[in-house]
């Protein structure tokens, strides 16, 4: 562990922040810090868990009063913030996330609050996310089994203003209004260091993720404090309380932090509480699944149901148009054809991109003829048995193409309140700051290939330049008029609150990025559920982009596909034949992948993810972890599927005869 710093007297507070892979983030942060108002005198400690992003290179050379400690391992939250209270000396400390932006008044506010109650042993902030929607984590309650209950199976949730069922969140208190509470938030916690002393030292580094902050919360409320919520100022916190909180993992870990807090504090009823836990985590788990389901393959096998309805309603409606007789057409074209005719379409959609996230109208057009060409043939192959009718085909894949713009019309009208055939607009942007910056930040945008609609310029300052729609003092009128899907804040001189206000001013239904005082980053977090999101110009590994990324799961669906009908010849003449047909099955339900990284690295952090490989490159000079390291780098930089089918017909063959 490394220290710099140097020493500050007659310091008022203490500002301890852990870093780890924030860059841009705590970036930001620490300006605000900066231009907070401080009438006493405050010291910045940044505790930094091992980043790879030259995090700790900026701090050092543009924030060099910050007091900073390096660790040559990822130490954990609790361990970093216990290291930076040791070297700190206020009478206040306050525990910071690095993805927080501070207002002008956000350090002055609720120490003066303090400083007038010392029954006030802590206090925390009003919170919003990038967006300006208001996060219910910035004021809880104590997790008694019932109230864990409520928060681990969903009950919360659906009763988002009860006293009863929303206690985790306190969501009957008003969040402006000023109260005391029982738990505060770790991305804001500020606390007396007198108040720390007394109840024996910071946080519990037997807690890894999540629970931290209610455990010292509880503890200072046993030591006889008040928590107090202050609603009077506000922070943005960009990454809300989880990056996934509908994971299967952010629940297990949910339950974990409270089992440790269980056995701490409720010995006595502590069996009892886990029961009642599990019970709820079990619930919310398949919930969460069910969710997940929903939203994901559900929506093929919704489509697939209602294609194929539709389908037997037509054959009843051509049987008694055509031929007098609504049973005309025999079973199997109910059984067999028309199942057929709905999975061949829902595949089809799907290999064209009907269910991501930015799709157009040509590419579905494109899948409907597609698919309907491909049935034409494989009606032409069928025995003449199973080829009863080729009205009922041709009214099926007019039913499809009616069925694909009708349905997503009504889904994004119910979304989105407007008509729509696509699954999004290209965002229309407002950009706000100089013409220098504004530019910067549409480059940034150009660069990680963010498609965009149409896009104005507002300046910050008076100006007549036809750069610009106008300045920032009609902002809401330009707004209102335009109508933005987003709103990117490029004037690095702009004051947090000037932005803080304009969000107010326009709402929830623009969304929000901040330019980075550098200029080399947009910023932004659109949701409480998810994590920060952040565009850059530095190095873009082709694995990280989205479209890359879709066609390389074309990819092994089409090479899967080609291996299909000869399935039969690998049973035979194949060694490891079963775990050919293990790797064939998890390809097709995307668990893994026919070529990946190669295994034994030890930096797959900093790589985009990736499922795990069925074929290893297997090359003599992978003798060491940093050569390993090295191929997966430029694997993942350069990506490319020529190189992927190369591996595939090296390595297919050794890896299964």
């Amino acid at each position: 562990m490394l220290v710099f710093y140097q020493r500050v007297h007659s310091v008022k507070l203490s500002i301890i922040i852990v870093n780890y892979n924030v860059r841009y983030f705590i970036d930001q942060c620490l300006r605000s810090i900066e231009l907070a108002v401080k009438p006493w005198e405050v010291e910045t400690i940044v505790v930094d868990n091992n980043s790879s992003d030259q995090s700790v290179d900026l701090i050092e050379a543009k924030y060099p009063n910050v007091k900073l400690i390096v660790n040559k391992e990822n130490a954990g939250f609790s361990v970093a913030c216990n290291q930076g209270l040791k070297i700190a000396g206020g009478e206040y400390i306050l525990f910071l996330n690095p993805d927080t932006i501070l207002k002008e008044d956000s350090l002055v506010v609720p120490v003066e609050i303090m400083e007038k109650d010392k029954s006030i042993g802590a206090a925390g902030v009003k919170m919003v996310d990038g967006s300006g929607n208001y996060l219910p984590e910035s004021k809880r309650g104590l997790p008694t089994p019932f109230v864990a209950f409520c928060k681990a199976s969903g009950l919360s949730g659906l009763f988002p203003r009860s006293a009863l069922f929303n206690q985790y969140h306190m969501g009957h208190l008003p969040a402006d209004q000023n109260a005391a509470v029982e738990v505060l938030s770790g991305a804001f916690f500020l606390v007396r260091k007198k108040v720390l002393n007394e109840i024996g030292g910071g946080f519990d580094e037997s807690f890894f993720m999540y629970g931290e902050d209610i455990d010292l919360s509880y503890r200072i409320s046993l030591g006889g404090y008040q928590l107090y919520y202050v609603a009077e100022t506000s922070i943005i916190h960009f990454k809300g309380e989880s990056t996934k909180k509908v994971s299967f993992n952010y629940i297990r870990t949910f339950y974990k932090a409270m089992e440790i807090f269980a056995d701490k504090h409720f010995t006595n009823s502590s069996l009892f509480f886990k029961w009642f836990l599990k019970v709820g985590i079990y619930i919310r788990a398949l919930l969460s699944l069910l969710g997940t389901f929903i939203g994901g393959k559900g929506r093929m096998i919704a489509d697939f149901i209602l294609l194929y309805l539709g389908f037997v309603a037509g054959q009843l409606l051509l049987g008694q148009l055509i031929h007098g007789d609504k049973n005309y057409y025999p079973e199997t074209l109910v059984l067999i054809n028309l199942p057929i005719y709905a999975i061949v379409w829902v595949v089809f959609l799907y290999l064209f991109g009907y269910y991501s996230r930015y799709r157009s109208s040509m590419q579905t057009l494109l899948a409907v003829f597609f698919g309907g060409l491909f049935l034409v043939s494989l009606y032409g192959l069928m025995e003449a048995f199973f080829r009863s009718s080729r009205a009922v085909l041709l009214f099926s894949g007019l039913w499809t193409l009616i069925y694909v713009f009708l349905s997503r019309a009504l889904y994004n009208f119910f979304k989105t309140r407007k008509w729509s055939f696509i699954a999004e607009h290209s965002p229309s942007l407002v950009l706000v700051g100089t013409k220098q910056e504004v530019l910067k930040a549409l480059d940034i945008l150009q660069f990680n290939q963010y498609k965009t609609g149409s896009h104005i310029s507002i300046s910050t300052e008076p100006t007549e330049n036809e750069f610009f729609k106008g300045n920032i003092s009609d902002i809401d009128d330009i707004v209102h008029a335009y109508q933005p899907s987003e709103l990117i804040f490029c004037d690095s001189s702009m004051r947090y609150d000037t932005m803080m206000e304009i969000m107010a001013l326009l709402g929830t239904e623009v969304k929000y990025r901040i330019l980075t005082a550098e200029g080399d980053g947009l910023i932004s977090s659109f949701s409480s559920r998810r994590s920060g999101e952040l565009f850059s110009k530095q190095v873009v590994h082709r694995l990280s982009l989205g479209h890359v990324r879709w066609q390389k799961r074309l990819l092994d669906l089409i090479v899967s596909l080609v291996l299909l009908p000869i399935l039969p010849v690998f049973f035979i003449f194949f060694r490891r034949r079963i775990q050919f047909l293990k790797d064939w099955i998890a390809v097709i339900f995307s668990a893994k992948t026919w070529v990946g990284y190669y295994p034994k690295g030890t930096n797959y952090t900093s790589l985009p993810n990736l499922r795990k490989s069925c074929l290893m490159n297997n090359q003599s000079d992978f003798t060491t972890a940093e050569r390993v390291d090295k191929y997966n780098y430029h694997y993942s930089l350069d990506y490319s599927i020529r190189e992927d089918l190369e591996i595939f017909l090296k390595t297919f063959l050794k890896n299964y005869l």
